[in-house]
């Protein structure tokens, strides 16, 4: 038997979404992450291989979110399988329809990528979307109507914190920018990715131990499930072993036909290979997991240090060349050009060139540039520009 007899109550939730908060198990440390960054308005995208529940707690997200941060925050649900996917129109239509947002329709993209922008600029409150299963947007049936004008309209507003956005996808934000926008797209670098492995031990043994509902597992079924069930800390292989258990204390079927009973139902829903990928994935450090795009922290330190250094050292020569030439004042002045436009060519290379834009220096620079008005709009029209330029 593959899938329980749904009208007898369980209270462990398989193959769907957890939508209840008071079911939602674990992740405290993504959950903590996640709503410090919104404090500062920032984003987050959640990946992981498929079932690990990515969607779960960015539901949690969504419906604890009002209480965690207050009314000063409005949050959307918006999920990429939904028919509000079938334009940018119907996208940002869907996110005025769930908020207070003053969007207005229009007929073309342009227009309603202004339409969008202005609204969220002129929003009152702290706007959040959540958009779950994002890759479907960058799929080949939207990539005319979420092409890359739409991710630059996203990346400009988070940039400026008028809103902070969660997403969900199984693939890396970095690898789905770079098959829709191409390498050179700077949209994933305002995420900050959290890549969701398997439960702790910890958190896979609280929840075994934990009183579901009036349900309570015997220490016999909770050593059998810890001895015998394979990779039971994978969420899902927790729900379907426990909810056989709770299932087989009618049935009473021996321990070997329970065991094969849990194998077919977690095979059912997931291939061997993804059960294992949230193990592998959790042995795997930050700097040699494939998915993750932080940088080793001697390349980041190099980096951080050479290019501070070397522009420091560059002005400074040219300073005191021209000095020889020129009056201290000219010297200064041609001097503080050099500065601007090395400041215009950093932020094209920090979003141009991922080991740049990924350097604990770039990120800082960054975050000074967001807290300076004139630094910021100077950053985004030079983006922009550059963006025309590499489109050409």
């Amino acid at each position: 038997m593959l899938l329980r007899d749904d009208s007898r109550a369980s209270p462990f939730i398989i193959g769907k979404m957890i939508t209840d908060p008071a079911r939602f198990w674990g992740r405290k440390r993504e959950c903590q992450d996640i709503f410090t960054r919104l404090q500062k308005m920032e984003s987050s995208s959640i990946t992981g291989p498929r079932r690990i529940g990515k969607s779960s707690l960015a539901y949690y997200i969504y419906k604890q979110g009002p209480k965690q941060l207050g009314e000063a925050y409005e949050f959307v649900w918006l999920d990429g399988q939904s028919n509000h996917s079938a334009s940018a129109n119907h996208f940002f239509g869907a996110i005025a329809g769930s908020s207070s947002l003053a969007y207005r329709s229009a007929d073309n993209l342009t227009d309603c990528l202004i339409n969008f922008e202005d609204a969220v600029k002129a929003h009152p409150k702290k706007l959040v979307v959540i958009i779950n299963e994002f890759e479907i947007l960058t799929d080949e049936n939207h990539h005319f109507e979420f092409g890359k004008s739409f991710y630059d309209t996203l990346r400009l507003l988070a940039e400026q914190g008028c809103c902070a956005l969660i997403i969900t996808s199984c693939a890396s934000l970095k690898e789905l920018c770079k098959h829709v926008l191409g390498v050179s797209s700077p949209f994933y670098n305002v995420f900050e990715q959290i890549t969701l492995k398997h439960f702790t031990t910890e958190e896979a043994d609280s929840f075994l131990v934990h009183n579901h509902d009036g349900v309570i597992m015997a220490p016999s079924e909770i050593q059998l499930i810890q001895t015998k069930v394979a990779f039971y800390q994978h969420p899902l292989v927790l729900q379907i072993a426990c909810d056989s258990i709770l299932e087989n204390r009618e049935s009473n079927l021996p321990e070997a036909d329970l065991l094969k009973q849990i194998e077919e139902r977690v095979s059912h829903f997931l291939a061997h290979e993804k059960v294992q990928e949230g193990r592998r994935m959790k042995r795997e450090t930050a700097g040699n997991s494939k998915d993750s795009h932080k940088l080793s922290k001697p390349t980041d330190m190099l980096i951080s240090v050479l290019i501070p250094v070397l522009g420091i050292g560059l002005l400074m020569l040219e300073y005191g060349l021209l000095i020889r030439a020129l009056s201290n004042l000219q010297a200064v002045l041609l001097a503080l050009v050099t500065a601007i436009l090395g400041f215009a060519i950093l932020i094209f290379v920090g979003r141009s060139v991922d080991i740049i834009g990924e350097s604990a220096f770039y990120k800082l620079f960054s975050q000074i540039i967001k807290q300076i008005p004139l630094l910021s709009n100077v950053a985004d029209t030079i983006a922009q520009v550059a963006t025309k330029l590499q489109g050409k």
